[in-house]
């Protein structure tokens, strides 16, 4: 646990979350292949996926401000 937060500390939490976003949003896009969802559910995790890009965008100008 210790290793975590200072390799989160070293890192900068800006370089995560563009490491983390994409990773997460191919596991939405797994779900939504696994069929099995309503229309209305592949479209909420469309969404969700359309968030976590903005929030890396986000993630890599603040990074580059620095």
């Amino acid at each position: 646990m210790l290793y975590l937060i200072a390799f989160l500390k070293g890192l900068g939490f800006g370089v995560i979350a563009v490491v983390l976003m994409p990773i997460l949003s191919i596991i939405s896009f797994k779900e939504i292949r696994k069929g099995n969802h309503t229309q209305e559910s592949k479209r909420e995790s469309m969404s969700k996926v359309g968030w976590m890009g903005s929030a890396d965008a986000d993630a890599g100008s603040v990074k580059i401000g620095r």
